[in-house]
């Protein structure tokens, strides 16, 4: 039932309906245009989202942040860590150079 209730459903299912449309207008013989069957579902989509029907996903929501956050943290450790590795090697040649 939750699935239903999202947008990204009805958007989909909006594609679905116009290569079904425009399959049984090639076997019957009739046309109807791509831009009006989509304009008309997504039409309803927004009428059924305005009534709190469908739910349209938050673009910040907290669980999209979450990875990107751990993905910085990560990233820092790694350079930290690369940096940390050449000031070792660094050592390392300097110690060489002085015997």
């Amino acid at each position: 039932m939750k699935k239903i209730k999202s947008y990204g459903f009805w958007v989909a299912l909006s594609g679905a309906v116009v290569l079904v449309v425009n399959a049984l207008g090639k076997v019957f013989g009739f046309a109807v245009e791509d831009e009006l069957i989509s304009d008309l579902i997504m039409s309803i989509a927004g009428f059924l989202v305005v009534l709190g029907i469908v739910t349209m996903p938050e673009k910040d929501s907290q669980e999209d942040q979450e990875p990107e956050k751990d993905e910085q943290e990560n990233i820092d450790k790694q350079e930290n860590l690369n940096s940390q590795e050449i000031d070792r090697q660094e050592n390392k040649d300097e110690n060489k150079d002085e015997n």
